[in-house]
């Protein structure tokens, strides 16, 4: 949806490295899990384009569990 923002929070755990991918933007962004901790993180994108469709890919080291929640953020925070 143009001029949207997508929200995507992560939760992740075990020693290594997640990799999201948001298609068909082409965006991508590393996560480095620890051993014994919970590490959340969330990501805003901002879509200038509509897509027809759209997809999120994980890929995650053996030792990782991960759990994602997304949806469209209503009240983004304003560029400056």
């Amino acid at each position: 949806m143009a001029g949207k923002t997508l929200a995507i929070a992560i939760n992740c755990q075990g020693s290594g490295r997640l990799t999201v991918q948001v298609e068909p933007t082409g965006l991508s962004f590393p996560l480095l899990c620890e051993r014994g901790k919970v590490l959340p993180t969330m990501n805003e994108i901002h879509m200038s384009h509509n897509h027809n469709r759209g997809a999120l890919r994980f890929t995650a080291e053996p030792n990782v569990t991960w759990s994602f929640s997304v949806g469209w953020d209503p009240h983004p925070p304003r560029q400056q």
